[in-house]
């Protein structure tokens, strides 16, 4: 039932400021629970991702052998590296009405029937053209499920927990980047693309654990269903006055979509119209986390993630190209399993700064080594795989997942499912232009000087973090958006 101070209309600030710390506090692991079970559980879909992301650098360099029945060329290639952030931009709009129409979970359960029709095509694909298009399939379904996933981790998780359960998506991502690799040497590029068909499905079947998210289930007016998503979510939970936490959650969850709506009704009547974008607590986070983005993408993460073999084979490593992609994925699973204690300990401005300014001095190490090698002046062609490996490192440290933590921290919750999906449809479109121009820019620049770039790039966005991102950790996300309508 709804709580009694709800019906008689007493929720207003005073009661807001007393309560709010009680249903967000923490005396022991088994009060999150149920919050650490869905991260783990929707984060799974990230792991899909990161084997899509880290699935070309296997199946590029298997159809470019000789005995391939594959005709590819260059052009070709990028393609098949890239297409899926294409079809992420093309279909986020959709996704992101889907999440805020018909629910966080409904959206994530969706994405599998874009993401088992990708893999089909691609396990009994025999020419490019096929695998093209289940690659582009596979964009679809990524845009669904991670945007629905990281709206519905922010939704529900408690502020002191949130930047670390966000951070399990990254964790997951990187384990799907190396077990992609591992599979490859056990398995045929297609056995591995028939396999992932029932990953999907033993992930969707896991879903329907959870709850649907309270705050999108109260701004449909559902107050019943949310009332009993907010038992779940604090199930382990003890009050010391024998208060329902889930009432007063309720009940304070009400009072903020009020005080949206209070908010919103200054700035347009309707949510997605035009002038809701004109809002501050929109337009300034989306355009510092826009710029922020643009940086981490051509700093050279996910572009050497995603053509890992080409890129050491290209630096002149004596090492076996396969190994050390290997190596590559493995490093960033060890970091952001650290990052789940540095995200919930550390600011995180410090975090990316710090991330940045090393992610900038092992490119530009590792670039000039290449330089050296190329030009004989050394043989420690050892020494820019270890740079790279520690690129990836710290880079995962910081300047890879924490901006996509922050943005779904500073985004406003009733727009926060379409904003989500643009910015992810806006993040895929600048991955596709960097991953697809790495080996367009590397064949016109130099490996050498690419490196440079990418350490530039890297070292930019430490001063763009320094003097434009403000600091969110341990606030609540109506201190968040507090802090954008100054």
């Amino acid at each position: 039932m709804i709580p009694l101070v709800l019906a008689d209309e007493k929720i207003d600030k005073n009661y807001y400021d007393k309560n709010i710390t009680k249903i967000y506090e923490i005396k022991k692991l088994k009060d999150v629970i149920p919050q650490i079970q869905a991260s783990l559980i929707l984060c799974l879909f990230n792991m899909m991702m990161g084997i899509t992301l880290s699935f070309s650098g296997i199946l590029i360099p298997e159809i470019e052998k000789a005995d391939s029945n594959f005709q590819t060329t260059t052009s070709d290639n990028s393609w098949i590296a890239s297409v899926h952030f294409i079809t992420m931009v093309l279909w986020s709009p959709v996704a992101g009405v889907l999440i805020d129409n018909i629910g966080r979970l409904k959206t994530i359960r969706l994405s599998i029937i874009p993401s088992i029709t990708g893999w089909i095509l691609i396990a009994s694909g025999t020419n490019t053209t096929i695998v093209i298009i289940g690659r582009a399939f596979l964009g679809v379904g990524a845009v669904m499920s991670c945007c629905s996933a990281g709206v519905y981790i922010t939704e529900t998780a408690w502020p002191t927990m949130r930047g670390t359960l966000l951070e399990v998506s990254c964790v997951t991502a990187a384990i799907g980047m190396e077990l992609t690799y591992l599979q490859s040497f056990a398995m045929y590029w297609r056995t591995m693309a028939w396999s992932y068909i029932l990953c999907y499905l033993i992930i969707a079947s896991l879903t329907f654990l959870l709850y649907e998210s309270p705050v999108w289930l109260i701004k449909k007016g559902k107050t019943k269903n949310a009332r009993k998503s907010l038992e779940w979510l604090h199930k382990y939970q003890t009050s010391q006055t024998n208060q329902n936490l889930a009432d007063i959650h309720l009940a304070i969850l009400i009072y903020e979509g009020d005080v949206r709506k209070r908010n919103q009704s200054k700035i347009g009547k309707i949510p997605q119209s035009i002038s809701a974008f004109l809002n501050p607590t929109v337009y300034k986070p989306v355009s510092i986390i826009s710029f922020i983005i643009i940086l981490q993408q051509f700093s050279g993460y996910y572009i050497i993630e995603a053509n890992a073999i080409s890129f050491f084979t290209s630096v002149g490593s004596s090492i076996d190209p396969l190994v050390s992609s290997n190596l590559v994925t493995t490093l960033p699973i060890v970091i952001s399993i650290m990052n789940l204690y540095t995200i919930k300990r550390f600011p995180r401005k410090t975090i990316l700064i710090s991330s940045c300014l090393g992610s900038a001095i092992c490119l530009f190490v590792s670039g000039l080594f290449t330089k050296w090698i190329n030009d004989g002046t050394t043989n420690q062609k050892w020494v820019p795989v270890f740079f790279i490996f520690l690129f990836m490192a710290i880079a995962m440290a910081g300047w890879e997942p924490v901006p996509w933590i922050m943005l779904a921290e500073m985004v406003p919750q009733e727009l926060r499912g379409l904003i989500m999906s643009i910015m992810m449809a806006a993040g895929s479109c600048i991955m596709f232009l960097a991953i697809y121009s790495f080996r367009f820019m590397r064949n016109s620049m130099g490996i050498f000087e690419l490196q440079m770039f990418y350490g530039s790039v890297a070292l930019l966005g430490s001063i763009v973090v320094y003097f434009i991102l403000p600091e969110t950790r341990g606030k609540t996300l109506m201190e968040i958006e507090e802090i954008f309508k100054r």
